[in-house]
């Protein structure tokens, strides 16, 4: 019945407040934001307010710092993985050119090594 009734009013701006008050009226929103982008709408017209405790808002802050600390390490972790992937490249190219021209590859020094030969 609720999810009809929002349906009913889409064409206007539909203006909820104190909806902390309603938590089932959630679900049907979900459902319906959920259509519209499937089906190419960008925009919902649909504008909530309410109010909420200290308490809970600082539960939703911490809530927000963990996943954004989560990112972060994931993200310092795949720009670790990638430079370790680039130097291997790196260095197999380096091998593959000396191996085939016979020339004798240097180090980060400058100072000659020998090449590996099978």
């Amino acid at each position: 019945m609720i999810k009809r009734r929002l349906h009913n009013k889409l064409n206007t701006l539909l203006v909820l407040d104190e909806v902390q008050r309603i938590p089932e009226l959630f679900a049907p929103l979900r459902s319906i934001v959920d259509q519209h982008r499937r089906n190419g709408q960008k925009q919902d017209q649909f504008l909530l307010l309410g109010s909420v405790s200290i308490e809970l808002l600082k539960l939703i802050i911490k809530d927000i710092e963990r996943h954004l600390s989560i990112l972060t390490g994931a993200k310092k972790q795949v720009d670790a993985n990638i430079l370790r992937a680039d130097r291997l490249r790196q260095s197999i190219l380096k091998k593959s050119l000396f191996w085939k021209t016979g020339q004798q590859p240097m180090n980060e020094y400058n100072k000659q090594v020998s090449p590996v030969r099978k």
